[in-house]
């Protein structure tokens, strides 16, 4: 955990900010995806950035109103993340679209595309241009 990196929240809806996101290491998605499921949070989205010197992914889950995200990092060479199918079933679906896009191995999708779930002019297109800052 990086020093600038906000304190891990251990109870989401403890808060009464109805959105609230937490940056995990990406060690710990696993077990804190389990604890959501446990939990009865349901899935909202999943989503990948890009940043000038990384990949950003989010997982949004609701649970009575409240909208918690569980962020990790990812480097932008060879990322690899474990899928949370086991957990969400749905989420192969965002999974093989960040794999089609972004360029990420997710391992262990309930269902994967293998690179086919779009089709694209060019592989992975969020990844092989230089990002915009608007210049």
């Amino acid at each position: 955990m990086t020093e600038d990196m906000p304190p891990a929240t251990t109870d989401p809806q403890k808060t009464t900010d109805p959105q609230t996101v937490e940056e995990i290491p990406l060690a710990a998605l696993l077990e804190r995806v389990q604890r959501m499921q446990v939990e009865g949070w349901r899935i909202v989205q999943a989503c990948c950035t890009r940043l000038v010197a990384d990949q950003e992914v989010n997982y949004s889950f609701d649970k009575d109103g409240h909208l918690h995200t569980l962020r990790v990092r990812l480097p932008m060479n060879d990322p690899e993340l474990p899928s949370i199918s086991p957990f969400y079933w749905s989420a192969f679906l965002y999974e093989n679209e960040m794999h089609d896009l972004f360029g990420i191995t997710v391992n262990g999708m309930a269902v994967d595309f293998h690179g086919h779930f779009y089709t694209t002019m060019v592989p992975t297109p969020y990844v092989t241009r230089e990002p915009d800052h608007g210049e």
